[in-house]
């Protein structure tokens, strides 16, 4: 299965990313870049005429937002499975303090 690319960028002030395509996807991997310290959450929609993007839990803990902190440093996150989704978007923790670009590879 080939691998995609695409960029989901988040505003000058922004917490949140603007929608990019799960579509036929079975991993994900985002490459954040250096950002204002914070922690990344996915969100998540069956629907991308939509605004309603709800937050991705652990399957482990349902109670428990599925977050990883990644501080002021570069980081990869790959998430599993995540045929059920077709759309998402990246929520930060924290405003930023200039746009942020993060890759978004998909299989």
């Amino acid at each position: 299965m080939p691998l995609n690319l695409a960029f989901a960028t988040v505003p000058l002030s922004g917490t949140v990313s603007g929608a990019f395509s799960l579509k036929n996807t079975e991993q994900v991997a985002i490459w954040s870049p250096i950002t204002t310290a914070c922690s990344l959450m996915l969100l998540a929609s069956f629907d991308t005429t939509s605004a309603n993007y709800l937050p991705v839990h652990d399957p482990r803990s349902p109670t428990t937002r599925l977050a990883f902190g990644i501080g002021a440093g570069s980081k990869m996150i790959v998430f599993g499975n995540v045929l059920w989704a077709i759309s998402a978007k990246i929520q930060l923790s924290a405003a930023q303090t200039a746009p942020r670009s993060f890759a978004v590879i998909t299989r």
